[in-house]
């Protein structure tokens, strides 16, 4: 028989301190209480956020979000995780001005292929003075699909539910989404999932 895949990776990537770790807890758990600094991120830390499908809400979506440390001599993991067929959400500290918009876009394009990037700006309680020219970029890298949200994560202004709700339209709009499978497949991962707690499985197993 035969399964259709409705899952997908979102990929959080920017400076650090930009808010990917607040983005995650967010999406997981919207009532999640901001604090005054989140702890960094070492290396990469992956959680699973399921919502309805967008296109059947009777059909549980399964997101893993994977939140990527965002100190420069981390960059080398990039290589190794940065994948095609995913969504990217660009995390930007809108009152630093420090992003490297060209290293990312570039990186994406060339790891990612042509992939969708949501331009997160995130305000923290400072009013937005951005230097991100969506027009430009888009220009720029025409091969890739360039969105822009503004959010404050500490204000319940609504701007943060819009943004959950683009990420799952983003999300769910991925050509690979729907895509037909064998129905073992959900099985095996289903029984490789139950493994999270070792490190690795024998060559029998």
């Amino acid at each position: 028989g035969v399964a259709l895949l409705h899952e997908a990776k979102i990929l959080l990537v920017g400076e650090p301190d930009a808010g990917k770790t607040t983005l995650m807890r967010k999406l997981i758990d919207p009532q999640h209480k901001v604090p005054a600094k989140e702890s960094s991120t070492l290396g990469i830390n992956v959680c699973s956020w399921r919502f309805p499908f967008p296109k059947n809400i009777d059909i549980v979506f399964n997101a893993s979000i994977w939140d990527f440390g965002g100190q420069e001599i981390q960059y080398t993991l990039h290589h190794f995780f940065l994948t095609p067929q995913s969504l990217y959400a660009l995390l930007v500290d809108d009152r630093r001005q420090h992003t490297e918009f060209d290293y990312w876009f570039n990186i994406i394009r060339i790891l990612g292929g042509n992939s969708s990037i949501l331009v997160v700006l995130n305000e923290k309680n400072y009013k937005s003075i951005t230097n991100f020219s969506l027009k430009t970029y888009s220009e720029r890298y025409p091969e890739l699909n360039i969105e822009r949200r503004d959010v404050d994560f500490s204000v319940e202004d609504g701007r943060f539910e819009g943004l959950s709700r683009k990420i799952q339209e983003m999300l769910s709009n991925l050509e690979h989404v729907g895509d037909e499978l064998p129905a073992k497949w959900i099985l095996i991962r289903t029984k490789l999932e139950q493994q999270k707690g070792r490190n690795y499985i024998s060559v029998e197993e």
